[in-house]
């Protein structure tokens, strides 16, 4: 997908709001990480930095009653946006399986199903997930255009450990699960690029029947117009 130009919309933030949802112990069970049972909230607050700026927000999700989709049982996450994302538990572990936007009248099924956490998470566990980049921005000529980098990447996350505490405003947490991914590509961008090579790197935190409770992504390129990007959200209350 080329580089075109955009504005801050919708897509945007439905864009901002797969990351929320796909990001985010002790029985060692992906749903104690992630927890999906009904009446849950997360609210976190968001700093998302692009080469125009920093932006600061506050994010809300939380869990709705589980209802049936495509013939299947699955747990519900809804965003502040409206959006709302899938889950279904399997052998491997906790897999986003469809999304739907709040404009969109059905859900759409996520190929292939995205694994959030594994079963019994350990020290070096290891697997792949697919992203997009989010966070590659400028607003350059001509008309004062903002330009994005929107692209496919393949994110290879490791277990790397079980016992971090971490202090962000709803509180300190102990044996946490940390959650490292990275992802390095080329591609062409479109004409305003060219052709770049990009790298994302994801460190993700999880506390023990909580859930996602800080989350740092780093998006960079070798082209100097769109060269970095980030996004760090923190949870500033829960239930």
């Amino acid at each position: 997908m080329s580089a075109q130009p955009t504005t801050f919309n919708i897509q945007q933030r439905a864009a901002l709001a797969a990351l929320l949802i796909t990001l985010g112990a002790c029985d060692q069970r992906p749903a104690s990480y992630f927890p999906l049972e009904p009446d849950r909230y997360w609210q976190y607050d968001v700093v998302r930095t692009t080469m125009d700026g920093r932006k600061k927000q506050k994010y809300l999700i939380e869990t709705r009653a589980p209802r049936e989709w495509n013939g299947m049982n699955v747990q519900v996450r809804q965003t502040v946006d409206g959006h709302q994302f899938f889950y279904r538990e399997y052998a491997d572990g906790i897999s986003r399986v469809a999304r739907k936007l709040n404009a969109e009248a059905t859900a759409t099924a996520t190929e292939p199903a995205v694994l959030v956490l594994p079963h019994s998470p350990a020290i070096g566990d290891s697997w792949r997930t697919q992203s997009h980049t989010a966070v590659l921005e400028n607003t350059g000529p001509p008309w004062e255009t903002l330009f994005r980098i929107t692209q496919p990447v393949e994110l290879d996350f490791t277990v790397a450990s079980t016992s971090d505490t971490v202090r962000v405003g709803a509180g300190d947490f102990s044996d946490c699960l940390r959650v490292v991914g990275n992802g390095r590509f080329s591609a062409d961008v479109g004409n305003y690029i060219g052709r770049a090579v990009i790298s994302v790197s994801v460190t993700e935190w999880y506390a023990p029947n909580v859930g996602l409770v800080r989350s740092e992504r780093i998006e960079t390129t070798d082209a100097q117009a769109l060269s970095h990007g980030s996004i760090v959200m923190e949870l500033a209350a829960y239930r």
